[in-house]
Protein backbone atom coordinates (compact mmCIF):
# COMPACT_ATOMS: atom_id res chain seq x y z
CA UNK A 1 0.00 0.00 0.00
CA UNK A 2 1.15 3.51 -0.66
CA UNK A 3 1.51 4.87 2.85
CA UNK A 4 0.50 8.45 2.25
CA UNK A 5 -2.74 7.40 0.53
CA UNK A 6 -3.90 4.83 3.05
CA UNK A 7 -5.51 5.55 6.40
CA UNK A 8 -3.69 4.07 9.41
CA UNK A 9 -6.48 1.57 10.16
CA UNK A 10 -6.35 0.10 6.65
CA UNK A 11 -2.55 0.18 6.59
CA UNK A 12 -2.52 -1.83 9.85
CA UNK A 13 -4.79 -4.48 8.33
CA UNK A 14 -2.33 -5.10 5.49
CA UNK A 15 0.87 -4.71 7.55
CA UNK A 16 3.43 -7.53 7.60
CA UNK A 17 2.97 -8.01 11.35
CA UNK A 18 -0.76 -8.57 10.92
CA UNK A 19 -0.15 -10.90 7.97
CA UNK A 20 2.21 -13.05 10.06
CA UNK A 21 -0.21 -13.03 12.99
CA UNK A 22 -2.89 -14.36 10.63
CA UNK A 23 -0.48 -16.97 9.27
CA UNK A 24 0.20 -18.13 12.83
CA UNK A 25 -3.49 -18.16 13.76
CA UNK A 26 -4.28 -20.27 10.66
CA UNK A 27 -1.45 -22.69 11.43
CA UNK A 28 -2.66 -23.06 15.04
CA UNK A 29 -6.23 -23.71 13.85
CA UNK A 30 -4.94 -26.35 11.43
CA UNK A 31 -2.96 -28.02 14.24
CA UNK A 32 -6.05 -27.96 16.48
CA UNK A 33 -8.08 -29.62 13.73
CA UNK A 34 -5.42 -32.30 13.23
CA UNK A 35 -5.24 -32.89 17.00
CA UNK A 36 -9.04 -33.19 17.23
CA UNK A 37 -8.97 -36.17 14.88
CA UNK A 38 -5.86 -37.69 16.43
CA UNK A 39 -3.48 -36.98 13.54
CA UNK A 40 -1.05 -35.09 15.78
CA UNK A 41 -0.46 -35.54 19.51
CA UNK A 42 -2.06 -33.11 21.98
CA UNK A 43 1.38 -32.39 23.48
CA UNK A 44 2.55 -31.06 20.11
CA UNK A 45 -0.45 -28.79 19.98
CA UNK A 46 0.59 -27.01 23.17
CA UNK A 47 3.99 -26.21 21.67
CA UNK A 48 2.69 -25.24 18.23
CA UNK A 49 2.09 -21.62 19.23
CA UNK A 50 5.46 -20.40 17.98
CA UNK A 51 6.84 -16.89 18.16
CA UNK A 52 6.72 -14.17 15.55
CA UNK A 53 10.00 -12.41 14.92
CA UNK A 54 9.21 -10.03 12.08
CA UNK A 55 12.80 -8.89 11.50
CA UNK A 56 14.05 -12.44 11.37
CA UNK A 57 11.23 -13.42 9.00
CA UNK A 58 12.16 -10.49 6.72
CA UNK A 59 15.81 -11.57 6.79
CA UNK A 60 14.97 -15.16 5.84
CA UNK A 61 12.55 -13.95 3.17
CA UNK A 62 15.34 -11.85 1.67
CA UNK A 63 17.41 -15.02 1.31
CA UNK A 64 14.74 -17.46 0.11
CA UNK A 65 12.38 -15.06 -1.70
CA UNK A 66 9.22 -16.68 -0.28
CA UNK A 67 7.19 -15.21 2.57
CA UNK A 68 5.55 -18.45 3.71
CA UNK A 69 8.83 -20.41 3.75
CA UNK A 70 10.44 -17.58 5.72
CA UNK A 71 7.52 -17.51 8.18
CA UNK A 72 7.56 -21.29 8.66
CA UNK A 73 11.35 -21.37 9.07
CA UNK A 74 11.31 -18.80 11.88
CA UNK A 75 8.22 -20.23 13.62
CA UNK A 76 9.56 -23.79 13.42
CA UNK A 77 12.87 -22.66 14.93
CA UNK A 78 10.96 -21.12 17.84
CA UNK A 79 8.87 -24.29 18.37
CA UNK A 80 11.69 -26.80 18.04
CA UNK A 81 11.62 -30.44 17.06
CA UNK A 82 9.78 -32.78 17.01
CA UNK A 83 6.69 -30.54 17.33
CA UNK A 84 7.65 -28.26 14.44
CA UNK A 85 7.07 -31.07 11.96
CA UNK A 86 3.32 -30.82 12.61
CA UNK A 87 3.09 -27.16 11.61
CA UNK A 88 1.80 -26.68 8.06
CA UNK A 89 0.95 -30.39 7.86
CA UNK A 90 -1.09 -31.15 4.73
CA UNK A 91 -1.10 -27.53 3.61
CA UNK A 92 0.41 -25.57 0.75
CA UNK A 93 1.52 -21.97 0.84
CA UNK A 94 -1.52 -21.11 -1.27
CA UNK A 95 -3.81 -22.63 1.39
CA UNK A 96 -2.26 -20.27 3.89
CA UNK A 97 -2.44 -17.22 1.62
CA UNK A 98 -6.05 -17.85 0.54
CA UNK A 99 -7.26 -17.97 4.12
CA UNK A 100 -5.05 -15.06 5.13
CA UNK A 101 -6.46 -12.77 2.41
CA UNK A 102 -10.09 -13.24 3.43
CA UNK A 103 -9.71 -11.78 6.92
CA UNK A 104 -8.06 -8.49 5.95
CA UNK A 105 -10.44 -8.00 3.03
CA UNK A 106 -13.41 -8.29 5.37
CA UNK A 107 -11.71 -5.95 7.84
CA UNK A 108 -11.10 -3.32 5.18
CA UNK A 109 -14.70 -3.56 3.98
CA UNK A 110 -15.89 -2.94 7.54
CA UNK A 111 -13.60 0.11 7.87
CA UNK A 112 -14.77 1.55 4.55
CA UNK A 113 -18.43 0.89 5.42
CA UNK A 114 -18.00 2.73 8.73
CA UNK A 115 -16.32 5.65 6.95
CA UNK A 116 -19.10 5.74 4.35
CA UNK A 117 -21.64 5.84 7.19
CA UNK A 118 -19.92 8.91 8.61
CA UNK A 119 -19.94 10.55 5.16
CA UNK A 120 -23.67 9.82 4.85
CA UNK A 121 -24.30 11.37 8.27
CA UNK A 122 -22.31 14.45 7.27
CA UNK A 123 -24.32 14.73 4.05
CA UNK A 124 -27.56 14.44 6.03
CA UNK A 125 -26.52 17.14 8.48
CA UNK A 126 -25.41 19.48 5.69
CA UNK A 127 -28.84 19.19 4.08
CA UNK A 128 -30.26 21.66 6.57
CA UNK A 129 -27.39 24.07 5.92
CA UNK A 130 -27.96 24.20 2.18
CA UNK A 131 -31.37 25.74 1.52
CA UNK A 132 -31.25 25.53 -2.26
CA UNK A 133 -28.95 23.89 -4.72
CA UNK A 134 -26.56 26.26 -6.42
CA UNK A 135 -26.10 26.16 -10.15
CA UNK A 136 -23.36 27.67 -12.16
CA UNK A 137 -24.49 30.59 -14.24
CA UNK A 138 -24.21 30.37 -17.96
CA UNK A 139 -22.80 33.13 -20.08
CA UNK A 140 -23.51 34.69 -23.47
CA UNK A 141 -27.26 34.74 -22.95
CA UNK A 142 -27.60 30.99 -22.43
CA UNK A 143 -29.69 30.04 -19.42
CA UNK A 144 -28.13 27.59 -16.98
CA UNK A 145 -29.65 24.13 -16.77
CA UNK A 146 -30.20 22.33 -13.48
CA UNK A 147 -27.62 19.71 -12.58
CA UNK A 148 -28.41 16.15 -13.61
CA UNK A 149 -26.20 14.55 -10.98
CA UNK A 150 -27.98 13.52 -7.78
CA UNK A 151 -24.89 14.43 -5.81
CA UNK A 152 -25.44 18.15 -6.47
CA UNK A 153 -28.88 18.21 -4.85
CA UNK A 154 -28.96 18.53 -1.06
CA UNK A 155 -29.30 15.04 0.35
CA UNK A 156 -29.34 13.58 -3.16
CA UNK A 157 -26.09 11.71 -2.82
CA UNK A 158 -27.15 10.45 0.59
CA UNK A 159 -30.43 9.11 -0.72
CA UNK A 160 -28.81 7.60 -3.80
CA UNK A 161 -26.36 5.67 -1.61
CA UNK A 162 -29.09 4.47 0.74
CA UNK A 163 -30.55 2.26 -1.97
CA UNK A 164 -27.17 0.62 -2.60
CA UNK A 165 -26.63 -0.43 1.01
CA UNK A 166 -27.05 -4.14 1.64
Amino acid sequence: MIERYSPPAIRAVWADQHRFELFLRIEILACEAWASIGRIPEAALRRSQGKLRRRQIAEVEGRVGHDVIAFLTVVNESIGQPEARYVHLGMTSQDLNDHRDGGPAAGVVAIIAADLGRVREAAASSRSVIARPSWAAASHGVAPSPPRSASRWPGGWRSSTASSRG
